[in-house]
This record gives structure tokens, C-alpha cells and sequence, in this order.
């Protein structure tokens, strides 16, 4: 019954997910899609010799890659130093509330808090005296940085708390305190390393989520250069229909990288076992 329902929902994720492959793999050789099937490597050529691609996986890969590093230590630090808060159900749920919020009105709601015009600059920034800087649009990408860490810092906050939970941290304190272990040993020997381990999984989910974000970076980012998602999107909208089999070359081309990334989590998470 167990390998059933394992097969089951290997059927319906997994095929729909390798049969959207095939075929953008297929439409991306030129043996599928618009006009007569025609097998030909030069709409990847033309991928892999653009300029545009390199920067745009690697700005989005830098960008999600920034993101994580400081939503993981802000999370970090709330369940290790505000555990007693977090155990209260009201502070639990409005950590929720964050998560609910879609990409699109998240994006929305960082134009109207990071623009030059924003609430942030017509608050905070203009009551100081002090002039700022758009965070919309900027050459850093300063407001897709910091709208998607506040988008992850509640989930990954509830995840690490759970995890403290179930891994009795506080006992593993206890028990390395009686042993004559320091705060700081049992910080970053105990505490941590536990937490990071369970949660090595749940991060490299919000890593491929901030590698694919859409509505944040098309509202937040620049048009040039543009991450791996715009510019994925914007092929497909183009009316040259010589860039759609390009679109779909840089959809497999995505694939290939989140492919990749999991595998290197998956491995990361085997070998701290």
C-alpha cells in the first residue's frame, strides 16, 4: 500500500513536471512547437553564447544567495534568543501572516515602502532630516534583496522553532552545560550545527524559491540586467517567434541549475548525517 501511494505521488508531481521538460527540451532543438520540426542545436548556441544568460543566472543566483545569508542568521537569532516569545501562539501566528502574503502583493507593497517616494523615505527617512536613495530599481537590487528576506525570515523562523522543539535543544543545552561546555561553545557547537542540519533541506527550498522568484523582481528589479525569471518570461512574450525555442533553452537551462543546487543540498545533508 506504502509503495502505491509513493508511486502515486510520484505520478502525479513528477511526470507533468519531466513531460514540461521534454517538451521545452524538444520545442528548444526545434522538434517541437511553431513551424515544421526541424532538428537544430542553434537556438542553443545563441543561448549559450549570450552574454545576457551568464549575467542573469548569475545575478540571480547572487541575489538569492545574499538573501539567505541574512534571513538565516535574523531566524537564527530569534528562536535562540526569543524562544519564550515565540512559544506564544498569537506571536506564532502573526509570524504566519507574512508567509500568506502572495509574491505579487508583496511586490507591490515593496515599491510602496522602498521607492524614493515610499513610505519609508516619506517616514523614517524624511522625520530625520536624512535623503535617500530609491531601493526600487536600483543597480544592487537592493528592494528584490530585502523584499524577499522579509518574505523568508517567518518561515524559516517557524521552521528553525520547530525544529527546536522536536530536537529538544534545551535539554542538549543542559546536558552540554553539566559537561562544562561555555555559552559559546554551546552556541555555535550545539545550538546551531543542530539546527542548520534539520533545517539544510527547508533552506535550499527557499533558495530555489528566491532563484525563481517572478513578481518581486519584475516590479522591483531593473530591465537590464534581468534575473534568469524575467528574462525566461520576457522571451516567451516577445512576437519574434525565433525566441521562443530560446525561451524554452533557458527554461531547461533553469532546470539543469535548481537540478543541480538539489543534488548539491541533498549531498551536503548526506554527508552531515
Amino acid at each position: 500500500m506504502l509503495v502505491s501511494y509513493r508511486g502515486l505521488f510520484y505520478s502525479v508531481s513528477l511526470l507533468p513536471l519531466l513531460a514540461g521538460l521534454a517538451y521545452a527540451l524538444a520545442c528548444s532543438l526545434g522538434m517541437a512547437g511553431s513551424g515544421a520540426p526541424e532538428f537544430t542545436i542553434g537556438y542553443w548556441q545563441q543561448v549559450l553564447q549570450s552574454p545576457e544568460t551568464w549575467i542573469s543566472l548569475f545575478l540571480s543566483l547572487a541575489v538569492s544567495l545574499v538573501a539567505v545569508l541574512i534571513a538565516v542568521p535574523v531566524a537564527l537569532i530569534l528562536v535562540l534568543f526569543y524562544s519564550e516569545a515565540l512559544e506564544n501562539r498569537v506571536i506564532r501566528y502573526i509570524l504566519f501572516l507574512p508567509v500568506a502574503i502572495p509574491p505579487l502583493i508583496a511586490a507591490f507593497m515593496g515599491a510602496e515602502w522602498l521607492g524614493a517616494g515610499g513610505m519609508a523615505a516619506r517616514s523614517v527617512f524624511a522625520a530625520s532630516g536624512w535623503a535617500i536613495p530609491s531601493l526600487v530599481n536600483d543597480y544592487w537590487h537592493t528592494g528584490i534583496i530585502l523584499s524577499l528576506t522579509l518574505m523568508s525570515i517567518p518561515f524559516l523562523t517557524i521552521i528553525l522553532w520547530q525544529y527546536s522543539q522536536s530536537e529538544k535543544l534545551s535539554g542538549l543545552s543542559e546536558l552540554a552545560t553539566s559537561l562544562g561546555a561555555s555559552k559559546r561553545q554551546i552556541l555555535f557547537r550545539v545550538a546551531i550545527p543542530v539546527l542548520l542540519s534539520r533545517a539544510l533541506p527547508n533552506i535550499g527550498l527557499i533558495f530555489v524559491f528566491m532563484f525563481g522568484a517572478y513578481e518581486i523582481p519584475l516590479l522591483l528589479g531593473m530591465q537590464s540586467p534581468r534575473m534568469i525569471s524575467v528574462l525566461i518570461a520576457q522571451k516567451f512574450r516577445k512576437f519574434d517567434l525565433a525566441d521562443i525555442p530560446q525561451a524554452y533553452a533557458l527554461t531547461v537551462l533553469y532546470a539543469l541549475v535548481v537540478g543541480i543546487i538539489a543534488w548539491l543540498i541533498s549531498r551536503t545533508k548526506r554527508e552531515a548525517v
